[in-house]
């Protein structure tokens, strides 16, 4: 097995070997990556890093294989592959958010092929169809408690505990390498977005999406300062004043906001117990909807905790434009130049049914929901 073999050789050398010593199966991939051979650089990857944990430094060489690979690729490789770390796919949701959380994980299963990741609930108010539906695919479901006091808890809805128990994911469902936080309301149109999202995590970095896009014209309009609609500095100015003190809020409010609605994290990762103490001591002083996302995005940049930001295709959030159509496909894309397809698409704002005229790319106008459901309906 020297350095010298050709790439091709040193595969067919493994596979009639079928080695269970991973030091081969990674010099088998260092061998085929240095030929072009990423088809084959991959597996051989996975191979080598299966069932043990994965240095940044073996990471970057799945990461950056796949990175080349995926330009070709139309369904995900890593996050369907049989030998991967262990994922847990987390999410939230009540009676109401049923319906989201059903059309976003059969959005992710329909993708991950014979290995998908363990589906983990914070039941926040189930009804029981959908608690029977999730036993049907095996999900680990749990009453979450408070992870944390604050004042006036005992008056908090339950649905309060999504913002509460997200810094705690790991002690609520251990035994995973990765978790994969999503929102019910959102859902997968790409699924190669995946990837990216867990190959960053296992870099031990933060993947995420800031809430920065061409297409989103709030951060370039300055809008009537009133209570509800005000631009996008002046609002992260006010959230950080609300939650800390407004010293915080001068020196954060012209950082992007990255969105806590879909993230992938190390279970190792140090950014849960920075996150935990930056909740705790925003909820100290207030109780608000975006506590938690305020306290992600305190963390994050006050302890410069690292990143891997990805663009706003892998986490689109609708209430900041509509996305267009590309009528060729069918799929929601960019609403510029060159319409790139949407990843994942975020449904957010409060009236998530509604029905849009959202534009094609041929200059025609068609009416629709931006929700999974009503696309397979």
């Amino acid at each position: 097995m020297g350095q010298d073999k050709p790439a091709s050789q040193i595969y067919q050398w493994a596979q009639l070997l079928s080695p269970s010593d991973q030091d081969i199966a990674e010099r088998h991939g260092d061998a085929a990556t240095q030929a072009g051979q990423l088809d084959r650089a991959f597996p051989a990857y996975l191979a080598a890093f299966a069932d043990t944990p994965i240095a940044a430094k073996q990471a970057y060489k799945l990461f950056d294989t796949l990175r080349l690979l995926r330009t070709k690729a139309s369904t995900p490789v890593f996050f369907a592959s049989a030998v991967r770390p262990r994922i847990a796919l987390v999410t939230a949701a009540d009676a109401g958010y049923a319906p989201y959380l059903r059309g976003m994980i059969e959005t992710v299963m329909r993708h991950a092929g014979p290995h998908p990741p363990a589906i983990c609930v914070l039941d926040l108010g189930l009804d029981q169809a959908s608690l029977v539906w999730l036993a049907s695919l095996s999900a680990t479901v749990i009453q979450p408690g408070w992870d944390l006091d604050f004042p006036d808890r005992d008056t908090t809805p339950e649905t309060f505990k999504a913002m509460t128990a997200r810094p705690f994911l790991p002690k609520h469902f251990p035994g995973f390498d990765l978790y994969l936080w999503m929102d019910a309301d959102t859902w997968v149109q790409d699924p190669r977005w995946l990837d990216d999202f867990l190959l960053s995590a296992l870099l031990g970095r933060l993947a995420v999406v800031p809430e920065i896009s061409p297409a989103y014209l709030r951060q370039y309009q300055t809008l009537a300062d009133n209570s509800k609609r005000v631009d996008e500095q002046t609002w992260r100015r006010r959230a950080y004043a609300l939650c800390y003190d407004e010293s915080t809020a001068e020196a954060l409010a012209d950082r992007p906001t990255l969105n806590s609605g879909v993230f992938a994290l190390r279970a190792d990762a140090p950014h849960w117990r920075a996150w935990q103490q930056s909740l705790e001591q925003a909820l100290a002083k207030v109780r608000y909807s975006l506590v938690e996302q305020t306290a992600f995005n305190h963390a994050v940049y006050t302890k410069r905790l690292l990143t891997a930001p990805l663009p706003a295709t892998a986490n689109w959030q609708t209430h900041r434009r509509l996305p267009f159509i590309d009528p060729r496909t069918g799929l929601l894309c960019e609403p510029y130049p060159p319409h790139e397809p949407l990843g994942i698409i975020h449904v957010t704002g409060p009236d998530k049914q509604r029905r849009h005229t959202v534009l094609r790319l041929d200059g025609t106008q068609v009416s629709r929901s931006m929700l999974y459901e009503a696309q397979s309906s």
